[in-house]
Parts: C-alpha cells; structure tokens; sequence
C-alpha cells in the first residue's frame, strides 16, 4: 500500500531533475508516469477490498482526494484543503485496524534517534528526490518526531 501511495504521489518522471536527454537513462526510480500511475491504483484498490479480509497482522498532493476515495474514506462533503489529514487519518486506521506497531516509538526508537535518522535519511535521494516539494533537515525532524506514534 506505501509503495503505491508513493508510487503515485512520486514527482512526475518528467520534471524531475536533472532530466536524461534519452528516456533509456532514467533510473528505475523515475518518478511517476503513466505506466505506473494505472498500476498504483489498481494496487490501491485491491489493498482497500482486500487486505484487512486477509488477517495480515504484521502526507498535500493533487491526487489526494482520488486515494482517499479508493481507500474508502468519505470525502462528500470534506474540503480540499482538508484532503490530506483526510488520507493520514484513513491511513492510521488501516495500520490500527491491521495491528501494525503504533509507530516509530513502538519499535524502539526514541525522539533521541532523530538526528541519526535525518542523517541516514539525507543521503537517500533517489527515494527523496521523488518527493513532489522539497524537504529540509527540519521537516524530515518534524516527520520523524510526528512518526514516533500514530493513533
């Protein structure tokens, strides 16, 4: 399921920079594109009806409210500005519904490990440089401490 959020949420493979003159060199994480975009959803979808059926117990974007909506949360009558609380909440609730560990926290980290998470975060660009805004050392903190529990 992350990796199709991610999938589709991904900076398309043509703005991102710098662009390979040849298609033949983009890296295999491109970005999203159409091949991938048909593929995400339909991963979302079959996550949606299915996962939770199984028993397995183990963020503002344009394409916000279409996610919330193949996750199944109810958007009739939410705000745009609203749509990402909207996706993170119907995200928890899969984790919790799913008994996932409530966090970071949950699986021992502590808010002092921040720092070394940023640090080990920084050098990941071609997972980073997908991200459709830039992020700053701040922002990865602040995601990491607001990581550390979710429900």
């Amino acid at each position: 399921m992350v990796h199709a959020l991610e999938s589709y949420t991904a900076l398309p493979y043509n703005m991102r920079s710098p662009c390979p003159s040849n298609p033949i060199n983009r890296p295999a994480y491109q970005g999203s594109n159409p091949i991938s975009d048909v593929w995400a959803l339909h991963a979302l979808r079959i996550v949606a009806k299915y996962l939770k059926r199984t028993g397995f117990l183990l963020f503002l974007h344009p394409t916000v409210k279409a996610l919330c909506l193949i996750l199944g949360a109810d958007i009739r009558t939410a705000r745009i500005k609203d749509a990402g609380f909207i996706l993170a909440d119907t995200l928890r609730k899969f984790l919790f519904d799913l008994n996932v560990d409530d966090g970071l926290a949950a699986i021992g980290y502590s808010k002092a490990d921040i720092p070394a998470l940023v640090k080990g975060t920084l050098p990941q660009e071609r997972v980073t440089k997908l991200s459709p805004r830039p992020q700053t050392e701040e922002d990865l903190s602040a995601l990491f401490e607001a990581s550390m529990k979710l429900y």
